[in-house]
């Protein structure tokens, strides 16, 4: 007998330009720090050391609160992907989105999602190859626009129940 198909794990992400921004303060703050201690103005030094050592984290902790963005792999293809996440919203208003910015830029198919407010993206990456350790998967994201946090947590066990319904032997 097979063991079950295991549900899809969501995970929190932190979107690539909030990395962007955290080294640009950093060297900004140090680059700061530096002018001023050469110009011998040690209280300005040190206001700048202690930005550049603080601020830069705080900046990525509040894009990863105020702007989370969700995901999971799985090893299925896209297709079962998008059906999975069609059956998920079949009683929700839906619209696909043809300017996909940010995290979408890369998926195959972006929709914006009317309740809870969210944007759904997906794509497929074959980075493994044939015979190679990292198998095909696809990549499901999901970017909150809601503050129901009860709402948006049901949603994303409504795709990954889809999701394993998709994948179910039939």
């Amino acid at each position: 007998m097979a063991a079950p198909a295991a549900s899809p794990t969501w995970t929190k992400r932190v979107p690539g330009s909030a990395l962007l921004l955290f080294f640009v303060s950093l060297i900004a703050f140090t680059y700061l720090a530096v002018h001023f201690w050469n110009t011998y103005d040690m209280e300005l030094t040190g206001l700048f050391t202690a930005l550049a050592s603080a601020a830069p984290l705080v900046i990525v902790y509040v894009y990863y609160v105020a702007r989370p963005v969700w995901a999971f792999q799985a090893p299925v293809d896209e297709a079962t992907v998008e059906r999975a996440v069609r059956d998920a919203t079949a009683s929700r208003r839906i619209e696909p989105v043809n300017e996909r910015k940010g995290v979408f830029r890369t998926c195959s198919a972006v929709l914006e999602v009317s309740d809870p407010a969210c944007t759904v993206g997906w794509f497929y990456s074959t980075s493994g190859g044939a015979g190679s350790p990292y198998p095909a998967r696809s990549t499901v994201f999901l970017l909150p626009r809601s503050r129901d946090r009860k709402a948006l947590a049901a949603f994303r066990d409504a795709i990954a129940g889809a999701l394993l319904r998709a994948r179910a032997p039939s």
